[in-house]
């Protein structure tokens, strides 16, 4: 977040995030006109995604020219799951980056981490696992995959954190003076 504003600027960036992992609120509520969006699913583990949300999801592009007439810009979207196979399958088949930051205790799980991240990315994970006890600092160290590379990840703490909520807009009901039909009051 912090480094894709000290690149854009922060009046490029809008960095938003569903704490309760509702897709569709950030597609809906969290986008604005910035040209950079980060909408950020968290505890995606959690929600059992509908048809119409992956739908929608995937026409997220669409939503953000039709809200806001443009059709450049970047729409990144991160989802925080504590396991691989609890994200929908339309959502994990086509990933661009994941981002292992422990390794899994289930064997089943172990072995498809392993197909992505290999031998030595699983051993780098139980390592780095077994440092992080007694040194905090190892809590920056991570595996990474994409299509092509993989490797070890340090993303240090954010000095400021810019992330926001997705708000819920709340309409206010202004009542103005009663008629009842034909009688004044």
């Amino acid at each position: 977040m912090e480094q894709a504003i000290d690149y854009y600027g922060e009046d490029n960036v809008n960095p938003v995030i569903s704490r309760e992992g509702n897709i569709t609120e950030l597609l809906e509520y969290g986008m604005d006109d910035k040209l950079i969006q980060i909408l950020i699913c968290d505890d995606a583990s959690l929600r059992d995604f509908t048809d119409s949300e992956i739908r929608k999801y995937f026409k997220a592009r669409h939503l953000y020219k039709a809200s806001t007439g443009n059709c450049n810009g970047y729409i990144l979207t991160i989802f925080n799951v504590h396991r691989f196979h609890s994200l929908k399958t339309e959502l994990r088949t086509n990933i661009d980056i994941a981002i292992w930051r422990t390794p899994p205790t289930s064997p089943y799980d172990r072995s498809i981490v392993k197909k992505f991240v290999g031998k030595e990315g699983i051993e780098d994970l139980m390592y780095v696992e077994s440092l992080r006890m007694d040194n905090p600092e190892w809590n920056a160290v991570s595996v990474f995959t994409t299509r092509l590379q993989r490797g070890l990840l340090l993303l240090d703490m954010a000095e400021h954190d810019y992330l926001k909520d997705v708000v819920k807009p709340r309409f206010e009901l202004s009542w103005g003076e009663i008629y009842n039909y034909g009688r004044t009051q």
